[in-house]
């Protein structure tokens, strides 16, 4: 039985209990039995179920994690691990953002190499070198020569053909065509002179084209030799005429070989093939002229239409050999034009005569010395 007092009670063990401890014990007996404590977790606990709140006690779980968590260096998140694949992978990402799907990136196909220039192979790119000793022996012009009767005879002669050059006609007037009648009646000497005295100009450059597919003479009295020419690229679609043109050592002088003989020589030079040459040549750079060595008009029939796709026609006479009525043959073959020029060659001065170069002798008397 309790005691009104308050006064303590003994337990079974003979113990007086306090207040306090009679308080919690009625407390404990309002609530029920006592949960059994909870048993220690085992070495490898399984996984709280997600529905599990999360522990209440921040500062015991932030110090648990400090002494379980191994250290690890700082990441910034801007940078992730597989840095290599997600950058090749931007370019997609970048197409879904806005809202374009990405194209998949197209194989890459390998390199190829250039198609094969027409010609069969590359471009020459050689330099062929003028005899230019054995053309000064055989009185020939040359960069070298000095002033002369020769070299103001065909001043005289460049200046006429240079002052046809732009008249308007159905053939361009800067190719020219230099023929004579007969062979050896110096046509070949003649239009190499004429070529070298255009190469002196400033402003002009000149193309010489030995085209006497019989006896080509131009280029061995140059001192230079080729294989293939102006007939094979007409033959040849394949051929450029780049593939044939050879520079040389002479500053504003260039060469195109006569080519292989062919039998077909005057066919080829009638087709449309020629006519586009010829055109290509003389319209590519305004400053170039056209200087065509031709066979003779009488000993071949390639001359003749050779002549017709010319601007300018120089025709060589020999002094004292061509008689007249070769002269009116061969010029009744040409056509009746008026674009002819006739070149006395091989003159021998007469006393007394009022030629042109006359009075060179006397006139140019002492001016070696002056110069000097």
């Amino acid at each position: 039985m309790d005691d009104s007092t308050g006064s303590p009670r003994t337990n079974r063990g003979g113990a007086r209990t306090s207040l306090v401890e009679r308080a919690a014990q009625k407390i404990v007996a309002d609530r029920g039995p006592a949960k059994p404590a909870p048993k220690k977790p085992d070495p490898d606990p399984e996984p709280i179920p997600a529905s599990d709140p999360p522990p209440t006690d921040l500062a015991s779980l932030e110090n648990s994690q400090a002494n379980e968590l191994p250290e690890v260096a700082p990441a910034s998140v801007s940078e992730p691990a597989e840095e290599p694949l997600l950058r090749e992978a931007e370019p997609a990402a970048q197409g879904q953002s806005n809202g374009t799907a990405a194209p998949a990136a197209a194989p890459q196909a390998p390199p190829q190499s250039p198609p094969p220039h027409p010609g069969g192979g590359k471009r020459s790119s050689r330099i062929a070198k003028i005899d230019v000793a054995g053309l000064m022996s055989r009185n020939i012009l040359t960069p070298q020569t000095k002033r002369n009767r020769t070299v103001e005879e065909f001043r005289l002669i460049k200046r006429m053909v240079l002052s046809r050059r732009w008249d308007q006609k159905d053939a361009p007037g800067n190719s020219i065509v230099v023929t004579s009648a007969l062979p050896s009646e110096g046509k070949t000497t003649t239009a190499i002179n004429l070529a070298m005295s255009i190469a002196a100009e400033e402003d002009l450059r000149v193309l010489l084209i030995d085209a006497d597919f019989i006896r080509p003479d131009a280029l061995r009295q140059l001192g230079v030799s080729s294989d293939k020419g102006l007939i094979d690229v007409i033959q040849d679609p394949r051929l450029d005429i780049a593939d044939v043109m050879l520079k040389t050592d002479i500053d504003k002088l260039s060469l195109i070989p006569s080519g292989q003989p062919h039998d077909r020589c005057t066919e080829l030079l009638a087709s449309a093939r020629m006519d586009e040459l010829i055109t290509e040549l003389a319209s590519r750079y305004e400053d170039r002229i056209l200087i065509f060595d031709s066979p003779p008009v009488l000993a071949t029939s390639e001359s003749v239409e050779l002549a017709s796709h010319m601007g300018q026609v120089i025709f060589v006479v020999q002094a004292g050999r061509t008689k007249r009525e070769t002269v009116v043959s061969a010029l009744e073959l040409i056509g009746a034009r008026s674009d002819i020029g006739l070149v006395l060659n091989r003159t021998a001065s007469r006393l007394g005569s009022t030629e042109f170069g006359a009075y060179y002798s006397a006139y140019y008397y002492g001016y070696d010395e002056k110069k000097k």
